[in-house]
């Protein structure tokens, strides 16, 4: 069951690989790679309920946060 922080969802691993169809390994590792953002809090992942949308809608956060910064015109200056 999903954890409630500050009134946002978190969900574990383990709850979004039931989601995904995916194990918790590849979940991890799409969190290692910046394919869906998570964030650690102690020794275990969590996932929240935005980064999952962003994820079932783009199949990448980082697609998705480009996106984002496309629609609203902002441009990152290096």
């Amino acid at each position: 069951m999903p954890v409630r922080i500050q009134k946002v969802k978190f969900y574990s691993t383990d709850e979004i690989g039931d989601i995904l169809g995916l194990g918790q390994e590849t979940v991890r590792l799409y969190i290692h790679q910046g394919r869906i953002h998570g964030i650690k809090i102690g020794s275990h992942w969590h996932i929240s309920q935005k980064s999952l949308n962003q994820f079932l809608e783009t199949g990448d956060c980082k697609k998705a946060k480009e996106l984002a910064d496309r629609k609203t015109g902002y441009v990152k200056m290096l």
